[in-house]
């Protein structure tokens, strides 16, 4: 026969195994989930930000060769193009202009426009090869003593051509400068008639080299690769990614992998992979360790498991020496376990007294408390920006999904302010990355003190965006009043430059029966704000 004592005993395990065990297995779950989901949204986070970073450049060089063929449309007619005369001083005019701007974009490796060797019955132009920080004349070759497929003479002329617009050529050799380059063409077209093509070489292994100094955890690795995973920006040769063992082929047919990984074995290391693809086609692409990306999971579940079998250990010690003092408050405990299990980590139990039940409720609040706080504090690094404490980019996302939503049942009413800080890169290159993040922050500061009442996300390196609503937007021209001290562009006479404020703004108002999604008002304030920002380029100057 067992003692009632054997009894109590049975009971109050049952009890705590019914209480402890779901909530230990759900802590691990919930945890899991989410340390596993924010580690893969870093990783991807961090592949868009270089990738954001390298498109600035590559736009710029669009925009240097889209104008260097404006300028040749708009200053030359059908005629002019026959006329040897005119074609030699329109040359002259580009070298110049040409030769003014291309310092501005340091990846350049050279720069050329050459005529249609049809219509001029010959070769006619120039090119312009980068040698120890300086542009040299090199004699230019003719594209048609190749066929149109030898890329490593003449991609540079016949696949602009062939496409008939701006057109970025997959990276090649090119025999004539001995080097891997990427090219950017335009051909230019007056009354119809083909007359050239201006364009721009960047080098490979330069454009690489920013790949190699990006830090990825503590061990990982960035690339630089072409559109078939190619890479260059790799010190250990691998002619392909697709060489890394154990890779889902079929993953690598997207453009981006997202939010997600793709599992891998690199360096005889359980690694995951994350890419996105350039403007120009090539990819970046980002390879870490598993036991770095997911570290701070796999410490969060260590920590769960010892604080669980901790309290498993308390509980069955509790149970066998006060066994006899339990039995009236077990149901209160059976109650609160049981709202526990159910997800409500909210749940405190009233201490009464000091002796060993007290005890046991003591280290039962402070378990639950425990779990509440790794929840909350798992929830939380998922959607705020470490450097700000602002909200990132994840909850920018979930934000726009709620205002589109709004749009689509008609009781909408927000508006957009985008902040874009002025000259950070200059900050980051003159005083460091520390004094950049610091201007970063004061920035931020500012933008959070003028709207108190308006979620202030930071969704780029350098770029706020503010969704005003209800009082918020019942004052929005007296707020972006407040933002006028602060459109101006940075004083580097400054002794301390980085601790002046100085941002471009942009801001729209969402307009019912004209806006059908977010994006609509964002590309009004996208639009504005860049107007601002070339307004004070326009003033520098």
């Amino acid at each position: 026969m067992h003692s009632i004592k054997s009894k109590i005993i049975l009971l109050i395990l049952s009890a705590m195994v019914t209480m402890a065990l779901p909530l230990t297995l759900m802590n691990f779950r919930n945890i899991e989930k989410m340390e596993t989901s924010s580690a893969k949204e870093t990783l991807n986070a961090k592949c868009r930000l270089k990738k954001n970073e390298v498109d600035q450049l590559l736009v710029r060089c669009e925009d240097f060769v889209n104008g260097s063929a404006s300028v040749l449309k708009s200053t030359m007619t059908k005629n002019d193009c026959h006329n040897a005369d005119k074609r030699q001083w329109e040359l002259s005019l580009l070298k110049k202009m040409m030769a003014e701007n291309i310092s501005q974009i340091p990846v350049v490796a050279g720069y050329y426009v050459h005529y249609n060797e049809d219509l001029v019955h010959g070769k006619e132009g120039f090119w312009y090869v980068k040698s120890h920080d300086r542009y040299i004349p090199k004699a230019i070759t003719s594209a048609t003593d190749y066929k149109a497929n030898q890329t490593k003479w003449n991609a540079w002329y016949y696949a602009p051509l062939k496409a008939k617009k701006g057109t970025w050529v997959k990276p090649y050799y090119n025999a004539n400068a001995t080097m891997n380059l990427i090219s950017y063409g335009m051909p230019v077209y007056i009354e119809g008639e083909f007359c050239a093509i201006i364009g721009i070489d960047l080098s490979f292994e330069t454009l690489a080299h920013y790949f190699n100094h990006t830090s990825v955890y503590q061990s990982g690795k960035a690339l630089l690769t072409d559109h078939q995973f190619n890479t260059l920006s790799e010190s250990v040769t691998i002619s392909s990614v697709t060489e890394i063992k154990g890779i889902d082929l079929q993953k690598l047919k997207k453009t981006s992998t997202k939010n997600d990984v793709i599992d891998c074995q690199f360096h005889a290391k359980k690694s995951v992979m994350a890419y996105t693809t350039l403007k120009n086609g090539l990819r970046v692409v980002m390879l870490v360790p598993q036991k770095e990306i997911f570290a701070k999971r796999d410490q969060a579940l260590l920590d769960t498991a010892f604080i669980a079998g901790s309290l498993w250990l308390l509980f069955i010690i509790i149970g066998f020496i006060y066994a006899y003092r339990i039995t009236r408050p077990l149901h209160r405990l059976t109650q609160a376990a049981q709202s526990i299990c159910e997800g409500d980590y909210h749940t405190q139990l009233d201490v009464k007294g000091d002796d060993e039940i007290a005890q046991l409720t003591k280290a039962l609040n402070r378990a639950t408390e425990s779990v509440f706080k790794n929840v909350s504090y798992v929830s939380n690094q998922a959607y705020q920006d470490e450097l700000t404490k602002v909200k990132n980019y994840n909850a920018y996302k979930r934000k726009i999904e709620t205002l589109n939503d709004a749009i689509d049942l008609h009781f909408a009413n927000f508006a957009i302010v985008m902040c874009d800080m002025n000259r950070l890169k200059q900050i980051n290159d003159e005083y460091g990355h520390e004094k950049g993040s610091l201007a970063i922050k004061l920035m931020s500061k500012v933008i959070c003190d003028i709207f108190k009442h308006s979620p202030v996300y930071r969704v780029g390196g350098d770029e706020f965006v503010v969704i005003l609503e209800n009082d918020d937007l019942a004052h929005m021209h007296e707020l972006l009043t407040q933002l006028d001290p602060y459109l101006v562009d940075r004083d580097f006479s400054l002794e301390s430059p980085w601790l002046q404020v100085a941002f471009s703004m942009g801001a729209s108002h969402y307009i019912p029966g004209v806006d059908n999604h977010y994006k609509d008002v964002f590309q009004r304030a996208d639009a504005k704000m860049y107007a601002c920002k070339k307004a004070l380029h326009a003033e520098r100057k």
